[in-house]
Formats: C-alpha cells, sequence, structure tokens
C-alpha cells in the first residue's frame, strides 16, 4: 500500500495552522517536498535530544538540501515536545550580520542587548537571558567559523545545530565526532520527488524520467529545477512563443525528451547544476530570462526580498516573476521571495549594472521614506548589507551613510556605522565635501566617546574642529567644543574641559541655540562642582532651569532637583567655612 505522505508529513511536522512554541525565531516556513530524509531526520532528532553534544554540524554540497533538513528539523514535533520553549533561527550566508541576529534573538528573549556593542559581549547578553530556557539555535549556511561560534550561545539545556558546505567550519563547530553529512538521495527517493514535482511527464515515460532522476545525481535542487521545467505549471506565460513550439510544450513526453536530449541524461552519469539552470531558462520568453538575471541584484539567501522589491529591481510583472517561481528558480517563502545561492552566482554572469543601481535606488528610498522606522529598516537590512557592499566608491555611499545611520546607531551597530562612516569620510574628503567631512568627523568622534575609546574620539573632534570653523558652520563649531569638553571631563582632564565648554557657550548663544546653551551650561555647571566651586555651579544651573522653562524640557524637574542637591552642598560648604 503506498504511503500517504501528506498524511505522514501532518504527524511528523507542525503545520503553519498549528500553535508554535513560545519562541519561534527566524524559522523558515516548511517546505513543500522533503523526500528520502526520514530515516536521516530520525538519526539527527535522537542525537539532538540525546544531550551528549553541545553542537550538531550538517554540511554537504551546494544545492543537496542541507537548509530544508535544518528546517524540517525546526518543524519537528518529537524535537519540539524536548526543546518546549522553541527554536531561534539565524541565517548567515557570505556577509553574516551576527549582532543583529543578536539584537533580535535578545529583543524575542525580552532583552535588549543592543547596549552591548561587540559580538562577544552581546552574545554573553542572550545566553543569559535564555538562562534555562530549552531551545534549538540553527546556524544555517556558515561561511565563517566566527560568526558561527558567537551565535553558539544557548544555556545548558540548549542544542546548535549548524548548517555549512565547507567541512572545515562543521569540525571546529562541532568536532568530528559530531559532524553529519548530508547525502544526495538514492534512486527511489529521487525519482519520488520527480514525480511529486512532475506527475504527468513521469506517467508519461516512466522508464526515462527514472533515468533522467537518476542522472541528477540525487542533488534535490536539481530535481526541483527539472521538476519545474517538465511540469508547465502555467501556459499563458508562453505565449510569445512560436504555435507549434507551444504545441510540443505541452506534450509532456516530448518535453521528458527534450530534457534527456538536452543534459544527454541517457548518455552520462550525471548532469551539472549548471546545466539544469540553462535549461530551465532554454524556452522562456527573452523578458522571463532577463528577470532571472536581474534578480542577481539581490543579496542570496538567507536574505529574502519581496515581490513589489523584484518588480522595481527586474521591471518585470508579478505574472513573470511568478513564472520563475513555478520553475524553482526562484523560491517563495511566505510571502517573500528568495534566490538560491548557486543560482545567484548564474544570475550575476549576466547581471547588467542597470538592474544592480535600481537595487540600490530602491532600498534607499525605502529607508528614505521613514529613517526612523527601524523594524521595516531590519526586515530589509540583508539586502541594503548587499547593495552597500557592491557600491563603487562614489557620492552613492554619502547617501547611504546618512539614510542608515540613524537605525545603526538604534540597533547598536556601532561598528558597523564607523565603517561606513569612514567610508563615507573618504569620499566626502576625495569630493571635497566640506559640510560632510565635519559633520562625519564629529559622527565618528560621538561613537567612539559612546563606545569608551576617549582618545579615539578626541582625535575625531579635534580634526571636526578647524573644519567647522572652516566652513563657516557656528552650530557645528559650538556641538564640536561642547563634544570635546566632554572627552575632557571623562578622562579627568577638567580645566581642559571647562575651556571647551565655556568657548563653545558664546556660540552657542549667538546663534539662538537655547537647548545647546542649556546643555553646555549644564556641563560647565558639573566641572564646577567636581572642582568645588559651589557658588558658580549653582549659577549656571539656575540658568540651565529658566531656559528648561523657555523652553518647556522635559528634564525641567530633574534640573531643579540637581540645582536643589548642589545649593544644598553649597550651603553646608559655607557652614564649614563659617565654622573655622
Amino acid at each position: 500500500m503506498r504511503l500517504d505522505r501528506s498524511r505522514f508529513r501532518d504527524l511528523l511536522y507542525i503545520s503553519a495552522a498549528d500553535a508554535k512554541p513560545p519562541l519561534f525565531v527566524g524559522v523558515p516556513s516548511m517546505p513543500n517536498h522533503v523526500v528520502g530524509r526520514d530515516e536521516l531526520v530520525t538519526t539527527l532528532v535522537g542525537r539532538l535530544r540525546s544531550g551528549n553534544q553541545l553542537a550538531l554540524s550538517a554540511e554537504g554540497l551546494p544545492g543537496v538540501g542541507k537548509t530544508t533538513l535544518a528546517i524540517a528539523l525546526a518543524h519537528h514535533r518529537g524535537l519540539l515536545q524536548h526543546f518546549r520553549d522553541g527554536v531561534l533561527w539565524a541565517g548567515l550566508g557570505r556577509q553574516p550580520d551576527v549582532l543583529g541576529t543578536l539584537a533580535s534573538w535578545g529583543e524575542a528573549l525580552g532583552r535588549d542587548v543592543t547596549d552591548q556593542t561587540n559580538e562577544a559581549d552581546r552574545a554573553q547578553a542572550v545566553k543569559n537571558a535564555i538562562g534555562q530556557r530549552r531551545l534549538l539555535l540553527v546556524i544555517d549556511d556558515a561561511w565563517d567559523i566566527d560568526a558561527a561560534r558567537f551565535l553558539r550561545c544557548g544555556g545548558p539545556f540548549c542544542c546548535h545545530l549548524l548548517t555549512t558546505r565547507h567541512q572545515d567550519i562543521a569540525r571546529a563547530f562541532a568536532g568530528a565526532s559530531q559532524v553529519e553529512t548530508v547525502p544526495v538521495l538514492e534512486e527511489d527517493p529521487a525519482f519520488e520527488l520527480l514525480q511529486t514535482l512532475a506527475p504527468e511527464a513521469c506517467a508519461a515515460d516512466p522508464a526515462a524520467a527514472r533515468e533522467l532522476a537518476g542522472a541528477t545525481g540525487g542533488l534535490p535542487l536539481v530535481l526541483e529545477l527539472l521538476g519545474g521545467y517538465l511540469a508547465v505549471p502555467e501556459r499563458g506565460y508562453f505565449r510569445e512563443l512560436a504555435t507549434e513550439a507551444l504545441a510540443a510544450l505541452r506534450d509532456p513526453q516530448h518535453r521528458l525528451q527534450l530534457a534527456c536530449r538536452r543534459l544527454g541524461a541517457l548518455k552520462s552519469p550525471a548532469m551539472t547544476l549548471r546545466e539544469t539552470i540553462e535549461l530551465s531558462l532554454a524556452d522562456l520568453p527573452v523578458e522571463v530570462v532577463a528577470a532571472f538575471y536581474a534578480l542577481g541584484a539581490f543579496a542570496a539567501k538567507p536574505e529574502p526580498f519581496d515581490l513589489e522589491a523584484a518588480r522595481a529591481v527586474t521591471e518585470a510583472d508579478a505574472r513573470t516573476l511568478a513564472l520563475l517561481v513555478a520553475r524553482n528558480l526562484v523560491e517563495k517563502v511566505g510571502e517573500r521571495l528568495a534566490l538560491h545561492q548557486t543560482l545567484a552566482d548564474v544570475a550575476r554572469t549576466q547581471l547588467r549594472a542597470e538592474a544592480v543601481a535600481r537595487h540600490r535606488g530602491y532600498y534607499l528610498d525605502l529607508v528614505n521614506r521613514d529613517r526612523e522606522a527601524w523594524r521595516h529598516i531590519e526586515a530589509v537590512y540583508g539586502q541594503i548589507q548587499w547593495a552597500w557592499g557592491v557600491l563603487r566608491d562614489d557620492e552613492t555611499v554619502l547617501n547611504y551613510v546618512w539614510a542608515l545611520g540613524v537605525y545603526q546607531k538604534r540597533r547598536g551597530l556601532w561598528r558597523e556605522y564607523v565603517a561606513w562612516a569612514k567610508r563615507g569620510l573618504r569620499i566626502a574628503e576625495g569630493f571635497e565635501r566640506r559640510n560632510d567631512v565635519g559633520t562625519l568627523l564629529n559622527n565618528i568622534g560621538a561613537v567612539y566617546d559612546n563606545l569608551g575609546r576617549r582618545q579615539e574620539a578626541l582625535e575625531y573632534y579635534q580634526r571636526a574642529l578647524p573644519i567647522t570653523e572652516e566652513v563657516g558652520d557656528r552650530a557645528g563649531l559650538a556641538t564640536t567644543l561642547n563634544n570635546i569638553g566632554l572627552v575632557y571631563n571623562n578622562l579627568g582632564r577638567r580645566q581642559e574641559a571647562l575651556d571647551s565648554y565655556q568657548r563653545a557657550l558664546p556660540t552657542f548663544e549667538e546663534v539662538g541655540d537655547r537647548a545647546g546653551e542649556s546643555v553646555t551650561r549644564y556641563n560647565i555647571a558639573m566641572v564646577y562642582r567636581q572642582e568645588g566651586c559651589l557658588q558658580e555651579a549653582v549659577a549656571e544651573l539656575k540658568r540651565v532651569v529658566e531656559l528648561d522653562v523657555l523652553l518647556q524640557h522635559p528634564d525641567l524637574e530633574q534640573d531643579k532637583a540637581m540645582l536643589a542637591q548642589v545649593e544644598a552642598e553649597w550651603r553646608a560648604q559655607q557652614s564649614e567655612g563659617g565654622g573655622e
């Protein structure tokens, strides 16, 4: 009796309709076809539940189905019963965002970890937040061992599952004894998968279909591409083909023979993935092929993109993109799309500069609609990072620096912000954009100050000072002087701090910046207080309170309390002096 695979699947894996565990962060949707992996899944579930190993790695060829296997495990009912608190998923790829992933995990765990500015400290904060929870942490598509190790931050009742195509990373992460190589599909499961994807073609000539499946070498990605090619799910997409060719393509047996002949399946022991991709594109209208190559402008998996972005970058309509999905040349991930790394590599062989420019412009415009909408930006940040990585060194770099600075600071991506700002600084200097140079020097100094790197902060502020004077930016000059004063004060160099504040104060008054004046007077007051000059501190704080009232500043009550405290200290000082 033939196994009812859909019924078996429902028993083995949770579905979209099932209740999820408390934490189910970043886990992709369950794929439609998981064939020939039942025994391996059972083995891996047992190993992950055993508690004998802290981590388990799965490595194999590109297209062998490592990610699909990991997704299946993350949805496995038995595994989720053991890891009852859920799953934390990280998709890494070639440009891993470790800090962003840890921030997302921390947020899901109810902990804001963005005040931790390096990977090690942030990972420790996430580990503390995990505590005694039972979680499965999946680190998918690792290309860098350091990135993977930072995400190995589960607690004593957690386990880690890593997928990578690099055997050395797998061994370094989990140890040689805990590496499970994901095999290609055996002959029968390979044919079963092809049957599932293209039932009509396989029924038309089972022997030829079985031989074609065998020629794939059991690589699931090749089988999915062939299945998409043989199924011909939508005739309307072929409207531009000649009538006789269309009639031939409607014949599943003819289509199967065409695939065998083109790929040499009857003579060659195995076909290449590249050949299969080329076959999948061969009979498509020119605009559909052009859309596929234009998709090379996007970052590959694990970074998704939505239909609106795909249409904007490819200049294709939804029906054209749907055909690429039907051919399995593009993956549909929930409501979004994604491109397998190997398919992306092929697409980029004929990627045009115009598509790259449209990708860059689309995401820049999206951010500029609302730079404060960090959650919206976070959902597409992987694509933004990709666009940044392929930017030429021209003035567009500055547009990205200004647009993303708010998000990067808000999410605690300090080092990334500094790297972007320094690149922008080189561009601004090269194009002699002096205002931008001054602003970037100040911004970099502020980040270094926040990170506690005072000497570097002071260096950048001092570089900014003559530029703000040169361009006549009086407000910028006052801000820079105030910032230099803060650094000096943090370094314990109070007289130099006071000198900088007192240079900034008249400039704030000159430009009418009452808020800046208030901040600077408060800073002066704190230096006076530290030096024991309480009468002078009180005078400055009284002016701060007056400015708070004028500006309706929310810190009014706090500043009043500080004034009262310093006045009390002053009276005590006077009393002690009188006693003497």
